[in-house]
This record gives C-alpha cells, structure tokens and sequence, in this order.
C-alpha cells in the first residue's frame, strides 16, 4: 500500500522529470493532498474490518473497551 501510496503521490513530479509534463508545484501538491486522504481512508476502513474480526471473538467488556478507545482516537 505504501508503494502504491507513493508512486500516486508522485505521478505529476515522476511525468515532469520524463519530460511528459510541465512540473507544477501548485497541482503536485493538490495531488500529494488528495492521496493522502483516500490512503488515510483506506487504512481506517482495514483497520475497521480487523476490529470487527476481533471483536467477534471477544467478551462483551473488551468489545466496549476497543469502542471506548477508538471514540477517544487513541489509535487503533
């Protein structure tokens, strides 16, 4: 996902240094931006569906105790 996250940062900076494209500091960094927020989404909606997994096999406690700490977004 890294990798991927990168190379989609970059695509703009990568095409100007080919020669593709005119380098524009203004659209790289839009891009950069835009990115950014989608893997951010990505990685929260993963790590949405690792909780759901863990809390099937857990007691009914933790399960408010992951809730508790996800809401406080002390990590997840």
């Amino acid at each position: 996902m890294n990798y991927l996250a990168s190379t989609c940062e970059c695509s703009h900076l990568l095409d100007a240094l080919k020669g593709k494209e005119i380098f524009d500091p203004v659209y790289h960094t839009a891009i950069m931006k835009e990115v950014r927020e989608e893997m951010k989404k990505k990685k929260l909606a993963t790590s949405d569906d690792i909780l759901r997994k863990v809390e099937s096999g857990i007691q009914k406690k933790e399960i408010w105790r992951l809730n508790y700490l996800k809401e406080k977004e002390t990590g997840t």
